[in-house]
C-alpha cells in the first residue's frame, strides 16, 4: 500500500512538472510575440513622428497632433537648426526655469539628448543650471 502511494505521488509530481513546463513554454512564446509586436509598433510610431508615415506629425510647440498630411521640419519649427540652438531658444523662452524633459517634449527630442546639450551649454557659460532646471544666463543673476 505504501509503495503504491509513493508511485502515485511520483506520477502526480511528474505530471504536474510536465504541465508547468508546458505552461512556461507557452508564456514564453506569448511574451516573445508581445515583445515583437511592441517593437514593430514602436518603430511605426517613431517613423510616423519623424514624418515618415502618413497621419501623424510633430508640432514642436510641445503638443502632438493628428493630421491628414505630414508636416515638414520647417513648418514644425525645426528648420534644420542645430539641436543646441533649439535647446538654447527653448531655455530662453522659459525665464523661470525649465527641465530637460519639458524641453524634450517641446522640441520633440529625447530628454537625454536635451540633457547632454543643455549641460554643454552650461559648461559654455550660456545657460545656468540650478537643481536640474535650466535658466537663461541673463535671468539667473536676477533670481539670486
Amino acid at each position: 500500500m505504501a509503495r503504491e502511494a509513493r508511485t502515485a505521488v511520483g506520477r502526480q509530481r511528474l505530471m504536474t512538472r510536465a504541465v508547468l513546463a508546458h505552461q512556461r513554454t507557452l508564456r514564453q512564446l506569448v511574451g516573445k510575440g508581445i515583445r515583437r509586436a511592441l517593437r514593430q509598433h514602436r518603430a511605426q510610431v517613431i517613423k510616423a513622428l519623424r514624418g515618415g508615415g502618413a497621419g501623424v506629425s510633430p508640432v514642436r510647440r510641445g503638443v502632438w497632433e493628428l493630421c491628414t498630411e505630414p508636416v515638414s521640419d520647417d513648418a514644425a519649427g525645426g528648420g534644420g537648426e542645430p539641436v543646441d540652438a533649439q535647446v538654447l531658444r527653448a531655455i530662453e523662452r522659459h525665464p523661470h526655469g525649465v527641465r530637460a524633459i519639458d524641453i524634450g517634449n517641446e522640441l520633440g527630442l529625447d530628454w537625454r539628448e536635451v540633457l547632454g546639450v543643455a549641460r554643454s551649454l552650461v559648461q559654455a557659460g550660456r545657460v545656468d543650471e540650478v537643481q536640474n532646471e535650466f535658466y537663461p544666463r541673463r535671468k539667473a543673476s536676477r533670481r539670486t
